[in-house]
């Protein structure tokens, strides 16, 4: 029996230690897509080639565009991606801004969708997890998305970020590193 507790222990103490490394999970991320599961074609708008899916845990998009994915901060978002994926610019996401997008609503999940037609994608509005948090602040209501591109202030540096709300875009925010967003790739 004493040997059994310490093994369980033993056991609890690794699963621990390796999901203290792991990116926050949000609750509806359980829906992973393992890679080479599902293949993603993304869609071609503006002459970039953008994945249809948030990234879920690390290398693997979720199985539905509605699902927010995981939060990753600035440093473990420009290594998220699946293989052939990657992190888009600053000026990619200047780039689908001007395509056009409205907020909207798909199966009770709130965002919005960017270009017209068959040339669309559909960003949930995700929210973001502050530095050290481990709760989602203003899901359904705010996006962001971490870009490749570090943002410059007066007094700090950040990363750039796409954000957008029911009132409009900005595709060249600016946050802090250790904040936890979601992220959706470009193809490389």
């Amino acid at each position: 029996m004493k040997k059994l507790f310490v093994c369980l222990t033993a056991a609890c103490l690794a699963a621990n230690s390796v999901h203290a490394r792991q990116p926050f999970v949000a609750p509806d991320a359980d829906a992973q897509v393992a890679p080479g599961d599902v293949q993603e074609e993304g869609v071609l708008i503006d002459g970039v080639r953008w994945a249809r899916r948030n990234v879920g845990r690390r290398g693997t998009f979720v199985s539905s565009a509605r699902q927010r994915g995981n939060y990753y901060t600035f440093e473990e978002a420009q290594t998220a991606c699946p293989e052939g994926w990657r992190t888009p610019t600053k000026r990619e996401f200047e780039s689908l801004a001007e395509a056009g997008s409205e907020w909207t609503k798909e199966k009770f999940v709130r965002g919005r969708r960017f270009g017209s037609g068959d040339r669309s994608i559909f960003l949930p509005a995700a929210g973001l997890r502050f530095e050290g948090g481990d709760k989602v602040d203003y899901r359904g209501a705010f996006g962001f998305y971490w870009a490749s591109t570090e943002h410059e202030w007066y007094d700090r540096s950040g990363g750039n970020d796409l954000y957008f709300s029911r009132q409009g875009v900005d595709p060249g925010n600016g946050d802090d590193y250790p904040h936890g967003m979601t992220v959706r790739c470009v193809r490389r």
